[in-house]
């Protein structure tokens, strides 16, 4: 019979967790935030990666059962909405979270952790919401992207060593096919896109830290494959990605 401290493990080796990513584009308001729960429930996730949520501070809130972990622009910092990332937890990710202290971190406007108990390890869940591919050489840009780089590594650092690292969001990078045989084991045989340079950053991050880009490992049909749509050649790519360590 399973005991009550077996049953606050959410991933367990005889169980299925289902994790997702989202860019709500806003969530502001508490209808919207209701409106997310209510589809979070229809797919059963359990923990959820959103991104640009632009709500102003940081902090933990409950909204109808789920536990919604945020981070975001200081309000005094806040002239308008921008950037944000949230881990949502549903009841069961919630009850494994308080069971590892509810521990989460606000590490910027892109960045939020939370720590969830699971078995045989807990799992470290990092939600991000990377800067936009530099355009044509951009100064500005190109540093934002790298000292967001910079503080995600000095996460991934003082996290438990023997605790597993999962990266959920958008990281607005194009993997591209021919990464397939380059990026040595890093992406698997199921990219769809043509690589940018948002995406080699991706890549070099994840083979500096064993990680793999787990989107690419499985196939999925055509019309599950696009996460986004660009606004000018209305292709779709694929730029929330999940990683994890190999």
């Amino acid at each position: 019979m399973t005991n009550e401290n077996e049953q606050t493990k959410l991933v367990t080796t005889t169980s299925v967790t289902l994790f997702g990513s989202w860019n709500v584009r806003s969530c502001y308001r508490v209808t919207k935030r209701e409106l997310i729960v209510r589809q979070l429930k229809r797919y059963r996730i359990q923990v959820a990666a959103l991104t640009e949520t632009k709500i102003p501070d940081s902090g933990v809130c409950v909204v109808n059962g789920y536990t919604f972990i945020y981070s975001v622009t200081p309000s005094q910092q806040f002239s308008k909405p921008a950037h944000g990332a949230a881990v949502w937890l549903g009841p069961e990710a919630t009850a494994a979270w308080k069971n590892s202290g509810a521990q989460w971190e606000a590490v910027s406007s892109r960045i939020v952790t939370a720590r969830i108990e699971c078995r045989p390890v807990p799992i470290i869940v990092i939600a991000v919401y990377a800067p936009i591919n530099p355009s044509n050489g951009v100064k500005n840009d190109i540093e934002t992207c790298d000292e967001f780089y910079k503080t995600l590594q000095a996460t991934i650092d003082k996290t438990h060593k023997s605790d597993m690292i999962m990266i959920m969001g958008d990281f607005n990078a194009c993997v591209g096919v021919e990464q397939t045989n380059t990026a040595g084991g890093t992406v698997g045989n199921h990219a769809i896109d043509k690589q940018n340079q948002n995406s080699r950053r991706l890549v070099d991050f994840c083979l500096f830290n064993s990680f793999i880009i787990t989107n690419t490992f499985f196939p999925h049909k055509a019309v599950h494959q696009g996460t986004w749509m660009h606004p000018k050649t209305k292709q779709w790519q694929n730029v929330r990605l999940c990683t994890s360590q190999s």
